[in-house]
């Protein structure tokens, strides 16, 4: 297969010249699902798993939701890498590394991923709750914003808004749509100060949106995610 060079940059090293080049490469990638699509679905969820987890075991969070009525779509984050002493693996969305370059290719991929499975609902008949968790609430934010995805309800569970996202950014949302911003009351990442700021640029966002903590770490809790969808 013929690929084309997309681009360059030049830098200078000791004894000449160094070239970084990008190549448009046919990618294939995974994601998982919960439940089975059919007529009878009442509601499509679209969850973004945190730094270091795989969708595999983030979606079996979800497995309490009637799979008659609820269906599931969990993409995953393009980069892996080992944790915790090279005996699992886990994934991230994007690191500072060619930043925008990952940008572009995580929403390139969550759409192709949306597309695919949602070609043929009548939203007018189901309602679609995005939800993102840690890292993935900026990416679940960037995806909704840059698609302009008709959402009925976008939780943000224990994570920010992508930073440069403002409260205009979100106009194309449903007059009716519910925004919910989750966080532990030990949440490890953000406690003390760090919970107050985290509430801040939540409501800076979403004035309108509704802000809760409930008891626990930083993890996904079956009891409240039953609770918010």
């Amino acid at each position: 297969m013929l690929s084309t060079v997309v681009g360059t940059s030049r830098f200078f090293g000791a004894t000449g010249q160094i070239m970084e080049k990008r190549i448009n490469l046919t990618l294939t990638a995974p994601y998982h699902t919960y439940g089975n699509l059919t007529t009878s679905t009442k509601t499509i969820i679209v969850a973004f798993h945190g730094y270091g987890q795989l969708a595999k075991y983030f979606i079996r969070k979800f497995d309490f939701l009637d799979d008659s009525k609820y269906y599931v779509i969990a993409p995953q984050g393009l980069s892996k890498f080992y944790v915790k002493n090279h005996t699992r693996v886990g994934a991230s969305w994007m690191t500072k590394e060619n930043r925008l370059l990952d940008l572009k290719n995580q929403l390139d991929y969550v759409q192709t991923v949306f597309e695919a499975e949602t070609q043929t609902i009548d939203w007018t008949k189901v309602r679609l709750i995005i939800l993102g968790f840690s890292q993935g609430v900026a990416t679940v934010s960037r995806w909704a914003t840059t698609h302009q995805i008709p959402f009925d309800k976008l939780i943000a569970y224990a994570g920010q808004i992508a930073y440069e996202l403002t409260e205009k950014d979100f106009d194309f949302m449903k007059s009716e749509a519910e925004v919910i911003g989750l966080l532990g009351d030990n949440d490890q990442l953000y406690d003390g100060e760090n919970a107050t700021k985290f509430e801040a640029a939540f409501q800076a966002v979403f004035p309108k949106g509704r802000f809760e903590q409930f008891k626990g770490k930083h993890e996904v809790l079956r009891h409240v995610l039953q609770r918010v969808l």
